[in-house]
């Protein structure tokens, strides 16, 4: 009697967890070390501190089963790598043409600031949907990546 209650319960709990997409189609989060992967950056035009002002999504969240694509505007608060200076206007989007490879897109809210690296001569700049290493500012990291390519900068020097 107990083995076909448990039985029953697992074959309960599996059957639910089939039904429910969320479980069914995780993906897995970027993994974020403890110091910035400096070999990254190289593949970067544009690194910026960005205060993210609009985010306007290609596909309203309730539509979508992870964050959909979408574009951004803001404003520069810190320079890392690029041509633009603090106070200057940004806009960037995300990229739809990549494989997710089991990994969660990004998704950035506004009147929050980020981290961000990018690609692009122009604006706007194309900031990696997949696998992207986005830090929003209260990230226990967030400093610490910045002062560590700063010395990546310095070094260079």
């Amino acid at each position: 009697m107990k083995n076909n209650f448990i039985s029953a319960v697992f074959f309960l709990a599996l059957s639910i967890f089939s039904l429910l997409p969320e479980v069914a189609n995780a993906c897995k989060s970027r993994f974020y070390p403890p110091s910035f992967p400096v070999d990254e950056i190289k593949e970067y035009n544009h690194v910026y501190v960005v205060h993210v002002d609009k985010v306007n999504l290609n596909t309203p969240l309730e539509e979508s089963w992870y964050a959909p694509p979408f574009s951004f505007e803001g404003r520069i608060v810190k320079t890392l790598k690029g041509s633009k200076k603090p106070g200057d206007a940004i806009q960037g989007m995300t990229n739809s043409d990549k494989d997710a490879q089991a990994r969660c897109p990004i998704f950035l809210e506004s009147g929050k600031v980020y981290l961000l690296m990018m690609v692009g001569a122009e604006m706007p700049y194309l900031l990696p949907r997949y696998g992207s290493l986005f830090v929003p500012s209260d990230h226990p990291y967030f400093q610490r990546y910045i002062t560590d390519i700063k010395r990546l900068n310095k070094a260079k020097l």
